[in-house]
């Protein structure tokens, strides 16, 4: 499985949630800026990074602290992304912020279905153990009725 959010940070100064990116895109820097119709996103700033292999990552600040995404665009030879920073400020930060929150509900969702699996394995005595071997322990849900488990690692 792989991460779409890849880090999370205080935001506080000591924070270092968002070492390693290059920033190519900061849209609507000003806060006062960030008003669509009648609400106000002052307090969330977003910024369009990408790292040395070339994947894009989209950068949140806000009040609750720091939060990485990331985003594959398709191998295009960058066209996805000089797309984006073509794009004008206004509908860049929505793009953004859109992508973000969209990957903020889907770990959510994703949280609560992994938790009520679990909680119901447990339920229904079907988590099963192994010992530990080479500092690792092996824990996967016993499939009831046919129904396929992945293992976890703990």
């Amino acid at each position: 499985m792989e991460t779409v959010i890849i880090r999370r940070g205080s935001g506080y100064s000591d924070c270092t949630a968002f070492n390693g990116f290059t920033v190519i895109a900061s849209p609507l820097p000003n806060r006062d800026d960030r008003v669509f119709g009648n609400v106000t996103y002052a307090s969330h700033a977003v910024q369009l990074a990408a790292d040395e292999y070339g994947d894009l990552f989209v950068l949140l600040q806000h009040g609750g602290g720091r939060l990485v995404v990331r985003f594959r665009p398709p191998s295009d030879g960058g066209a996805t992304k000089e797309a984006l920073i073509a794009m004008p400020e206004r509908v860049l930060y929505a793009v953004l912020y859109a992508l973000v929150t969209t990957a903020e509900r889907a770990d959510a969702v994703a949280r609560r279905e992994t938790q009520a699996e679990w909680a119901q394995a447990y339920c229904d005595g079907r988590i099963k153990k192994s010992r530990a071997k080479q500092g690792s322990r092996r824990v996967e849900i016993i499939p009831a009725a046919g129904v396929a488990s992945l293992p976890l690692h703990a």
